[in-house]
């Protein structure tokens, strides 16, 4: 799980079963909006740091807030990128469109919401300094750009575009020239 952020000083002397713990995760991730949110919360542990629950109380109570002034993340296509960030790292390997889209879809979502508590409503911007100082490290300078990018180089039906790289373009106008010789040398047969 390596977008859920470790837990400090958990619990290691507890019964599940006395504490329900698992009943507990069972129940709240049936309002999870995402599977992987639902994966997340079933990997929680109870903590004995009460300033680490002091901060996740103030959090909740900062997304409360927000909440209320309609304020809300894009949450439907959050998934974990790992698997598809790791096969793109790999050189010499690409991902397919089917892989990319939800990439850029997620990272809509990301840009959307850093927005969001970047430039809140004037009333709600004092209200939420934890939930603001959180999304800082999202910078959508850098992730926005890369978006409107690659985006551009996807046509509507999901294909990619002939301009998207200089080597895609060569090489369909070869297959483009292969396929006319070809339709010619078949037109000569049949004369």
């Amino acid at each position: 799980m390596g977008l859920l952020q470790s837990i400090p000083e958990p619990v290691v002397d507890f019964s599940p079963a006395t504490l329900e713990w698992e009943g507990l995760l069972t129940l709240l991730s049936q309002y999870a909006a995402a599977a992987v949110t639902r994966e997340w919360l079933m990997a929680l542990a109870p903590s004995t740091s009460s300033a680490w629950a002091a901060e996740q109380h103030a959090l909740v109570a900062e997304m409360r807030i927000c909440l209320a002034a309609g304020v809300r993340p894009a949450l439907a296509a959050l998934f974990d990128p790992a698997t598809s960030t790791a096969k793109a790292r790999i050189p010499g390997t690409a991902l397919e469109v089917e892989e990319l889209l939800p990439l850029l879809a997620l990272g809509d979502d990301v840009v959307a919401w850093y927005i969001a508590m970047q430039e809140p409503p004037e009333a709600l911007a004092p209200r939420i300094p934890s939930l603001r100082a959180m999304t800082e490290s999202l910078r959508s300078n850098q992730l926005a750009p890369l978006l409107r990018s690659l985006r551009s180089r996807i046509s509507p039906d999901g294909t990619l575009n002939d301009d998207a790289s200089p080597d895609l373009k060569r090489i369909r106008r070869e297959i483009e020239r292969q396929q006319r010789a070809i339709e010619i040398g078949r037109a000569s047969c049949r004369e």
